[in-house]
């Protein structure tokens, strides 16, 4: 599937402002919420360009590869879940892709899409990394998605 490449310093940290939901607790990403966040990501790229899944059980692979080490070591400092009274809602899942670190994942359920979650969850990644003395993340997304929006929103370019 073609992909559209895109960076960004994590040395600047200015973002946009995502309205503040108090209902959503953002936390670092365990090896334990694999599982729930397979579902995530096959909601949110269900019907969309993204989509490559096509029921939970391949989300919850997909999942599982990312943070297993199939596109590079998983870096748990710099991943987090969002979650709210029902459950994991939303994630971003970095990992050291030849070196440099990747978004592999950012991803938000449909319940809680378009309230600013992708951003402050990307924000805490940028940070963290930033933190880390990591100078970049990249990330790969479907020239039709429309994630390539917010991506531009937060300072990404296409490389």
């Amino acid at each position: 599937m073609k992909r559209v490449r895109m960076t960004r310093s994590t040395l600047d940290l200015t973002l946009p402002d995502a309205p503040s939901e108090a209902h959503h607790t953002i936390r670092g990403a365990l090896p334990a919420d694999g599982p729930a966040l397979g579902e995530v990501l096959f909601l949110a790229y269900l019907g969309g360009p993204d989509q490559e899944e096509n029921d939970e059980g391949e989300g919850r692979a997909e999942i599982a590869r990312t943070m297993g080490g199939a596109y590079g070591p998983f870096v748990e400092a710099a991943s987090f879940v969002a979650e709210d009274a029902e459950g994991l809602v939303g994630a971003s899942l970095v990992t050291r892709f030849e070196g440099v670190p990747l978004l592999a994942h950012l991803v938000v359920h449909p319940r809680a899409q378009r309230r600013g979650l992708g951003s402050r969850l990307a924000a805490r990644t940028i940070a963290a990394l930033g933190a880390m003395s990591e100078p970049t993340v990249r990330l790969a997304v479907h020239p039709e998605s429309p994630a390539r929006a917010l991506y531009t929103r937060l300072g990404f370019v296409e490389v």
